[in-house]
């Protein structure tokens, strides 16, 4: 009978099962630990502006918030705090993060996700997100006006300026980096309360490169993609419809990232934007 020690442990020939066991055990062991960390997102908190995100979560507070595929530039990120003046209620603590996705020195697309660093006792928030109608596109998601949830399409053609003193690092980055920015971008929102918590998300694209003639004018009302103006180009109609049923599947996706500490449900890539 032959007798062999693996990890410290006698085995003979009539033990060849347990060992099987022994290892295949133990293999899994390594494989969950490594499906562990693969699992934990990039914190932003911890995560110094100009770091590169490829094919990456990003992680504020506990939850995970995925991103498109390809690699994304940390530009800004902002720490802050909502507070009810109106109210008892605890507020809480946010962190906003803006990263960009760009290709051969053209902007390609940006994302903003604002969301609570923990939860709260807050049971009722104030923001109504829903309240436009100047929009190609809205789901209110049957929500309540204490919980809103809402799912907004529109065209933007002043998409890299901002009052948020910490976001004028966008336009600079961009500028500094020689990048080509559209006249007018496809922005597609989506925000969700909840108790104690909450995460706003914030995609903007670059409709050119997936084919589309630039606008012919910078003013939003006046813009080919305007929601009146639209149905007059069949080509950007088209493209408008795909990007629609894109975005429908925002909600389940950051839905899960905010109510589940599972891995969050990937995004897919924008349609037919240039790789």
């Amino acid at each position: 009978m032959l007798f062999f020690v693996v990890n410290g442990v006698l085995f003979s020939t009539m033990s060849e099962m347990n060992l099987s066991k022994r290892i295949r055990n133990f293999s899994l062991g390594i494989l969950s630990f490594m499906l562990a960390s693969l699992a934990y997102g990039i914190e932003i908190d911890k995560t110094e502006v100009g770091a590169i995100v490829k094919d990456g979560i990003v992680q504020i507070g506990s939850h995970q918030y995925p991103l498109p595929p390809g690699e994304w530039v940390l530009i800004g990120k902002n720490k802050s705090r909502v507070t009810f003046a109106y109210s008892s209620q605890q507020g809480a603590d946010i962190l906003t993060a803006y990263l960009i996705n760009v290709k051969d020195k053209q902007f390609r697309a940006s994302v903003k996700i604002e969301a609570t660093t923990s939860s709260t006792a807050t049971h009722r928030w104030m923001p109504e997100p829903c309240k436009r109608d100047d929009v190609v596109f809205k789901d209110t998601m049957k929500s309540n006006y204490d919980y809103p949830e809402c799912l907004l399409i529109n065209h933007n053609t002043n998409a890299f300026a901002s009052s948020n003193t910490w976001l004028n690092a966008v336009p600079l980055w961009l500028e500094n980096n020689q990048i080509k920015v559209p006249v007018t971008t496809l922005l597609a929102q989506y925000d969700k309360y909840q108790t104690g918590d909450f995460v706003k998300v914030r995609f903007w694209i670059n409709p050119e490169l997936a084919g589309q003639t630039p606008s012919k004018n910078a003013s939003w009302i006046k813009s080919d993609w305007h929601k009146d103006r639209l149905e007059k180009d069949t080509d950007k109609q088209i493209y408008m419809d795909k990007f629609i049923a894109w975005t429908k599947q925002l909600p389940s996706i950051y839905k899960k990232s905010l109510t589940s500490d599972d891995r969050p449900l990937a995004v897919p890539d924008f349609p037919d934007l240039a790789q």
